[in-house]
Order: structure tokens, then sequence, then C-alpha cells
């Protein structure tokens, strides 16, 4: 591209839509609900706190009648898995792991402190040690795994460890009752990693098995999110029975549940614990004296996090989306729910013009979508788009119905605009791939739609996902590519075959993979066998199709470490008859402005983001064609038909039929 003369340096003039993007109700995810404790008022208090990197995470304190306490923090302060209690007017908060960040709840006072570890997402399960006045947490930074101790007394960085285990995510903690502490990590399997704050001593240990084989199940991750205690300090390990944190094995008898689950809390006999369903909750009381489990009462759009036990028994919940209830814990009795004030403008996935006054917006980790009137302004959420809990990724528009593939479990949902939006009914679930994780890369022929799906964390591979959306008939292909995730694909129509490029590794880098090339290669559109592959260059971490040339060829990219070079990447032209890559001498390595190329929805036209800039190129020359719009800002663009639409944090705007006249 360098070098290339330009044609058109002078900005288009055409017609801009510009709209504000509509707040929609913040997600309370990755989160449990914590018990501060009785108030001044006497009334038990609970904290909670959602994810939000265009407005930062909106922290509720809500009291066991429902009253509320609204705290809003900046970016970069987007969110807070994971919560600890100093006192009852003190709470430590982390969602980064080089940084933690001390609230005082009566006067809302913020102030955030360097751990001295490198930067990385932490979830649930931080530590809070009174005696030594120290925080642990536990987190992955690609490559790494990473933990700190802090000196909150001291206001400073205590000791910073590095790969103790090849664990990746912390998701609880207990204490020992020695003065020690056990913090529960998991992918590729569930550990326990034991910390003494008195010295900052830090070991993996053996996660602990049944007393008797005959008693032992397999313990599931989500088993692992919370605990409960008897009278002697034992801990309960769903799956293998009661755990003496002091000697660190599972002693013998003691009561067990005729069905294991996560538990959240215990009074006297009685256990309360959730059981996933779909979005869904299900709460369980289990007697301790006879073993049986029965449902107490079912939780919309929420997770065993969600819920904690007063010590009045009551269930007190905050749903993903803002919902306060408080049910009877012993008879399941609803006894009060209403909406917190939590709405906030999220950061935004996908966008889809519905028609020419009409616009869907999937915003991030939501689950949810919205509506925006481009003639009024006028933005209204639409609820859930999708089971499970996550983000709409991948949308279609095919006559007058909408299509969304959902992370985190891959599903196609079919949503009729026509209609009220009313999940499950509308949007309909219409694909469910099963081990189907993050859909990463999408195509169509005519009515029938392709979409590929990394495989769960810690798992290489994908799945590839067929729908006809006339027979409503979805196919599945598991790991087409041994091991890779398809990352992009195209129909090529004289080869009939689905153009792709892989990647090997998986999703997050939760695993090692088991291969150092990326691929090229062409499937069969009905079965989705591979027809021919041929590798990258070494070197390659992303093997991208950006799109059609004409004449079946394409657009493709590679992208990795080359000659000792990190993140660059090089162009050519690739054949769909051929499917022959050539040697990386022989490609165009890019400038390092360019930060993304989207297919202009016309063979050989592309938009391409330099910097602040959008340019319209003719790839087959290269030549660029026109400086279609320039501004700081933007985090998403993307085409439909003859339109770019742009988003920045506050703001979207709409090019329209920018793209009419390039044929």
């Amino acid at each position: 591209m360098a070098g290339v003369a330009i044609t058109q340096e002078c900005i288009w003039q055409g017609q801009q839509i510009r709209r504000s993007i509509p707040k929609t109700r913040d997600p309370f995810i990755n989160v449990s609900l914590l018990s501060l404790g009785h108030g001044e008022d006497g009334e038990e208090r609970f904290w909670i706190s959602s994810w939000n990197s265009t407005s930062g995470s909106t922290a509720v304190c809500v009291t066991e009648s429902g009253k509320e306490r609204v705290y809003r923090f900046t970016p970069p302060h987007n969110g807070f898995y994971s919560v600890a209690q100093e006192d009852p007017d003190t709470i430590w908060l982390c969602g980064n792991l080089s940084e933690v960040v001390r609230l005082t709840l009566s006067t809302g006072q913020m102030e955030a402190f360097p751990t001295g570890a490198s930067s990385a997402l932490v979830f649930k399960g931080m530590v809070l040690d009174p005696v030594n006045r120290k925080l642990f947490a536990h987190a992955y930074p690609i490559p790494n795994r990473v933990a700190f101790s802090f000196d909150y007394g001291n206001r400073r960085p205590s000791k910073v460890f590095n790969n103790v285990t090849d664990c990746l995510y912390m998701c609880s903690n207990f204490a020992c009752g020695d003065g020690t502490y056990i913090i529960v990590a998991y992918t590729p399997r569930i550990t326990f990693l034991h910390w003494d704050p008195r010295t900052d001593a830090l070991e993996e240990v053996e996660f602990p098995k049944a007393f008797e084989e005959d008693t032992q199940v397999e313990t599931k991750p989500s088993w692992v999110r919370s605990f409960i205690r008897d009278d002697e300090n034992h801990v309960y390990i769903p799956g293998q029975g009661w755990f003496n944190p002091v000697t660190r094995s599972i002693i013998a008898g003691g009561p067990r549940p005729e069905r294991e689950m996560v538990w959240i809390s215990r009074i006297g006999r009685y256990a309360w614990g959730g059981e996933q369903r779909d979005h869904l909750v299900d709460i369980f009381k289990w007697d301790m004296e006879t073993g049986k489990v029965a449902l107490v009462c079912t939780i919309p759009d929420a997770f065993a996090g969600s819920a904690g036990i007063s010590a009045s028994s009551k269930i007190v919940a905050v749903n993903l989306y803002g919902m306060f209830f408080r049910y009877d814990a012993h008879t399941g009795e609803l006894e009060e729910t209403k909406r917190l004030s939590t709405d906030s403008v999220a950061m935004v996935d996908c966008l889809l013009r519905i028609n020419e006054e009409r616009l869907l917006g999937t915003p991030f980790i939501t689950q949810a979508f919205w509506e925006l009137n481009l003639r009024t302004g006028e933005g209204k959420d639409l609820g859930r788009a999708a089971p499970d809990f996550g983000e709409i990724l991948q949308v279609w528009k095919i006559g007058i119905k909408v299509y969304m593939a959902a992370y985190a479990g891959g599903q196609l949902v079919e949503y009729n605009p026509d209609q009220p939006s009313n999940y499950p009914q509308n949007p309909r679930v219409v694909a469910r791939p099963a081990g189907g994780q993050r859909p990463v890369a999408a195509t169509q022929i005519g009515d029938v739609l392709y979409y590929s799906d990394t495989h769960k964390y810690g798992n290489l591979g994908c799945i590839l996902t067929r729908y006809d959306t006339v027979s409503d008939h979805p196919t599945y292909k598991d790991n087409p590519v041994p091991d890779q995730v398809i990352r992009s694909m195209y129909y090529d129509q004289g080869s009939n075959a689905l153009i792709v490029g892989t990647t090997m590794e998986a999703d997050c880098n939760s695993c090692a993979p088991t291969s150092d090339l990326c691929y090229f290669a062409s499937l069969d559109p009905i079965t989705m066998d591979v027809l021919d592959t041929s590798p990258a260059p070494a070197g390659t971490k992303l093997a991208s199709v950006c799109g059609p040339l004409g004449d079946g060829d394409y657009y493709c990219t590679v992208k990795g470490t080359f000659d000792g070079e990190e993140k660059v990447t090089y162009s050519f032209t690739l054949s769909a008859d051929s499917l022959e890559v050539p040697e990386l001498s022989a490609m165009n390595k890019w400038p390092s402005d360019v930060e993304k190329v989207i297919w202009a929805g016309k063979p050989g036209l592309f938009v391409l983001n330099r910097g602040t800039r959008f340019e319209l190129w003719n790839m087959r020359e290269p030549q660029l064609i026109q400086l279609l719009h320039d501004e700081d800002g933007v985090y998403h663009a993307s085409v439909q038909e003859d339109s770019l639409y742009l988003l920045k944090k506050f703001e979207l705007i709409i090019l329209e039929n920018c793209l009419m006249e390039s044929e």
C-alpha cells in the first residue's frame, strides 16, 4: 500500500446519521452477591457490581428490604469481579490484577493502588486477611499465571508470584482456620493454592478426593465457586465430602446431599445451593439431617452467585439485569421484586439495520439487544436475546428475520422484528452446537447461514454450524480442521466451497496448541468436510480470508511473528482453485497503522481502518478510492449493504450509502 497514488484524498461528503447509543440494563455478571452485614438502620446489606467498559462499572449496595444506593465508577474501572470487606464501611475491589481499589461505602470515596502485578482480568475469589492486613488474587496475564499479595495496611505491594500453577482462573477461596487460606483455580482442572499471609508462602496443593471411592463424584468447576462449613470448620467440597482445611484431607462421614450443586449458604441444619438451567437458576434447600434436597424457587436471568441467604432466612438476589428479588428461604414465596437504577450505555459488539428507520444493536456481555429509531433517536432495551450469559457476536438479516449467534454457548436465535421481543418465544433458539462457545466467523449462501464457534475454554478447535433458514434445520461439524479455529470464511461459487482461514490457538489462549501452523482451507458447503488445506507461513498466529477480489481470488492476510518482529501482518492473493499460499517474501507487508480491513460487500472493495482514518480501497490494484471518514474515538466499524457503520463510546455514525457508487 505504501507509495500507491491517491485518487481522491478529499473526504466523502455524503449523508451522515449521528445518534446517541441507547442505555440498557447494566450486566451484573461473573460476580457474587456479598453480604456486608447490618447497617446503621439494622438492615442487612448486600453488594454487587456490573461490567461496563464504556460508562464504567455500576455497583449497588441493596438492603434486604430493597433500599438501594448506587455507586458509579468511570473507566478504566470497568468492573470488579472480586470484592472483599475490610470493615462495615470499607471494601476492597479488584477487576484488574495490576490494581486494587479501596472504597469507603458511606462517602463513596475511592482510592486505587498498584499491586506490582501485570495487567489481567481478575475473576471472583480475592482473599482479605484481616490479621496480616493483606489481599491476595490470582489471574492469567497471557502467557503467565500470576498472583499478588498486597499489604493493604501499608498500601503497598507485598509479593508477586509467577507460574505457581498452570491453572488459569481464580473462582473462590476459604480460610483454613490456622491463619492460612485456600484459593480455588480452574482450567485445565480444579486446583487448590495454599497461601500463608504471614510469610507470603504460596504452593499448589492437590485437589482433595473422597475418603471412600464409592462416595466420589466428579466435581464440576461450577460447584466450587462458593462453599459452606459445618460447626467444626470443615468445608464441604461438592462431589467429595467434608474437607479439613488444616490437614488438607477429606474426613470420613458427615452429611451428604442427595444431589450435588454449588452451595452458597448454611443456617443451622439447612444449606442452600443453586443449579443452572439455561438463563434460570433453581435454588434448592438441603436438609442436612435427612439429605433431602428440595426446590425452593427459580430466579430468572440469574446464576447461583446472584443470590445470597440473609441472617433472617431470606433469599436476596440481584440478577443479570439489575432486578432485585426477595424470597422466603423456606417456602420460596416471592416477597418483593423491583428494578434497580442501573441503566448505562454499554460497548456494542454488533449493529444490524432492520429497515430505513430501525437499527438493532447488541451490547457487550449483557446477552441482550436494543433497537434505535434512526429518525427520532429514541432507543429501547429489548431484553434477553439468547440463552446463557454472554453477548451476541454475529448477526444476519434474511428477509424480515434477524439471526444472532451468541457467546458463551454458541447458540443461534431467530428474531422477528415485526413481533414483540419476548425471549424465548421471540427470539427463539434454532441451533445449539454442543461444545460451542464463541462465534468468531460467519458467512451465508442464500438462505443458509454458516458460523464457527470456538470450543469451550481449555479446548482446541471449533464447531461449524450450518443452518437452513427455510427448512429450519441445523447441522454441525465438530473440529472440521483438526485443533484449528476457523476465524474467517467466504463462499466461493466457482469452486462451490467455503474458503476459510484458521488459528491454532484456543479461545483466550486457554490451552497450548498442538500445532505451530495455521491454515487456509476449502470445505464442502453441504458436509462441511475439508476438501483441501494449505499451511500459512511459519510464525503465523492468524490466517485470515478478508474477502473476495473477484474471479475466484481472495484478499488474505497472515498475522504473527516474522523475522523476530511481533504482530506483523502480510497480505496476498489466494486462488480458491489452487489454494496456493506464497512464500512470505512474495507477500506485501502491511503499514503499521493499518488496524482492520473490512470487505465492503463488492468484489475487490475494502474499507481499511488506519488510525483515525477509514479509507475505501480497490485491493485488486491496490488503489485508494476515497477517504470516507477521519475521526478519533471510533472503536468498531462494519459494513451493511452500501453504508459504513461506526461506533464511538456514546455515539454511532452511519455514512449512508457511502459505498453505493464504488463499483
